[in-house]
């Protein structure tokens, strides 16, 4: 799943400062290589990518969701 966010820039300021070079660079070799900066694998999950897209969609659009990962062990 290709995904191309809104604002590069501020998404690179989320990264921590020591690492922000080298994730706008990372960032900046997967937009030239894929097309998109940020690349998931649908595989690393064991779901295939519709059900991924239809997790992360939910994850975003239905804040109350969120509240069910805090009290997994996956974070």
């Amino acid at each position: 799943m290709l995904l191309t966010p809104i604002n590069l820039a501020a998404l690179v300021m989320t990264v921590p400062e020591a690492k922000r070079d080298g994730a706008g660079k990372k960032f900046g070799q997967s937009l030239a290589y894929r097309g998109a900066p940020l690349t998931i694998w649908s595989s690393q999950f064991g779901l295939d990518a519709n059900s991924l897209m239809k997790t992360i969609e939910r994850y975003v659009r239905q804040p109350a969701t969120r509240a069910e990962l805090r009290g997994s062990s996956f974070r």
